[in-house]
This record gives C-alpha cells, sequence and structure tokens, in this order.
C-alpha cells in the first residue's frame, strides 16, 4: 500500500504543477523521475538504465508500430494482463491488442511519447502522449466509429504499470485526456 501511496503523492503533485510539456526534460524535479531524453535510468541513484522502463517504453513502441507481434509478447503475462481504463472497464491482452490494431488500421504516422517516468519498485508510473493522422475510420473509438478527417490526433495519458518478478507486465491503471483526443477526431457530440 505505502507503494501506491508514493506513487499517487507523485502523480498528484506532478499535476498540480501544471506541467503540460511531455518532451521537456523534467529528469529530476520530482524523487525518482526519470528523464527519458537520454538515457532511461533513475535521477540521483543511478546512472545504470533501469530495465523495467527500458521494457515499458519498448512495449508501447512495439504496440503503436504493429512491428513484431511476437516480441511485444514477451514484455507482458500473456494470460495474467488485466488493463483498467479510465472508464472503468478492464481488458485482458487480448483485447488490448485488439484495440491498438484498430488504432493503427486508422492512423498514420503513429507516435509515442513518454514523458516523466516515476519507479517504485516493480511499479512504473508515466506521462504518455500518443498521436497519428486519422486518415482511416476508426472503429475504436470512445464513442463508437468514426469517419476519418485527415488531422493528427493526440491523446495524453497517465499510466501506472506493474511488473512480476520476471519483469513482464501484469497490470495497467490508465488516465485519458479523452476530451482533447475527440476534439482532435472532430468527433460531434450527441
Amino acid at each position: 500500500m505505502k507503494t501506491h501511496h508514493h506513487l499517487l503523492v507523485a502523480i498528484l503533485l506532478y499535476a498540480s504543477l501544471g506541467c503540460k510539456n511531455t518532451n521537456k526534460k523534467l529528469g529530476s524535479e520530482l524523487p525518482g523521475a526519470l528523464d527519458t531524453s537520454s538515457t532511461v535510468g533513475r535521477a540521483k541513484k543511478s546512472t545504470q538504465p533501469d530495465t523495467l522502463a527500458k521494457r515499458m517504453v519498448r512495449a508501447g513502441e512495439l504496440m503503436i508500430s504493429g512491428e513484431n507481434p511476437g516480441e511485444l509478447a514477451t514484455y507482458f503475462d500473456t494470460e495474467e494482463f488485466r488493463f483498467h481504463s479510465s472508464d472503468g472497464n478492464e481488458y485482458n491482452y487480448s483485447q488490448l491488442m485488439q484495440y491498438f490494431e484498430s488504432y493503427r488500421a486508422a492512423f498514420d504516422k503513429r507516435s509515442i511519447k513518454r514523458g516523466i517516468i516515476i519507479k517504485e519498485g516493480n511499479y512504473i508510473s508515466c506521462q504518455t502522449t500518443i498521436q497519428g493522422d486519422f486518415v482511416r475510420e476508426f472503429a475504436s473509438s470512445p464513442i463508437g466509429k468514426l469517419s476519418p478527417n485527415g488531422r493528427t490526433a493526440a491523446y495524453s495519458l497517465i499510466n501506472i504499470f506493474r511488473f512480476d518478478d520476471q519483469g513482464r507486465l501484469v497490470e495497467e491503471w490508465v488516465q485519458v485526456d479523452y476530451r482533447n483526443f475527440l476534439k482532435d477526431l472532430q468527433a460531434k457530440s450527441k
């Protein structure tokens, strides 16, 4: 419980500071923060790259690119993995992969950027921005199927990941800024 408390306090502190630029070098502004713009490593405590953070970053890159699904699966406990979304739904590994297949089918020039990363034990929390050009129908938008508008659409997330002792992702909680994402998609309210 102490680990969850520290992560929550750090995330709330970060949010209250009003930090919005994920490309800004924030390296050591928070205890345990990681600067991913250079080497991924624990700030002020070690110059060695952190294996869990590197695995988390690589898994995100593979999910967005769609490259090498075999490698991607090695970063997860594919049987036990659970994804807890901000809308209260829970998904397994297969369901999460289906979402990203739909995302890749709808968007070109996809990218993922990690902002500040905080690690404690087998938990990592980070700021994430995913974006791409909306060029084909998006079947898995938060409000259902949407027609493309050709614009770049980005969504911002705060993720908390839990890893097992083998360094595999077993659980993820996410808070997503759907309002701005839907605005980028030019989704009409009903």
